[in-house]
């Protein structure tokens, strides 16, 4: 899918999106623009001119809105609450997606 995409590591995957490129063993990309996994077993998510060149790195995409979205939604008390069973849960504030993801 897409146009203008590399896979040329071993075992590795791009899935669409413009000009991405997935060079590394295992390594992915989902898509995006000008994104590229050339570390092992390293992927990108999505966004553009994202690069995850480390060994098992990962790279959520996006752009600087996503980054200053996320800086907002950090908390300073404690994310946690003890259920009636006692269990300590996470509050939904502490998930991106709460609902969660489908790729």
């Amino acid at each position: 899918f897409g146009f203008s995409n590399t896979a040329s590591g071993k075992h590795s995957s791009v899935l669409g999106g413009y000009r991405n490129s997935a060079s590394g063993l295992y390594s992915s990309v989902s898509g995006g623009s000008e994104n590229s996994a050339s570390g092992e077993s390293s992927s990108v998510s999505g966004g553009s001119n994202n690069f995850a060149s480390s060994e098992n790195s990962s790279m959520f995409g996006g752009e600087t809105i996503i980054k200053k979205d996320l800086e907002r939604s950090l908390v300073s008390e404690l994310p946690f609450t003890q259920d009636a069973g006692g269990w300590w849960v996470a509050d939904m504030v502490m998930f991106r997606f709460p609902k969660g993801i489908v790729v």
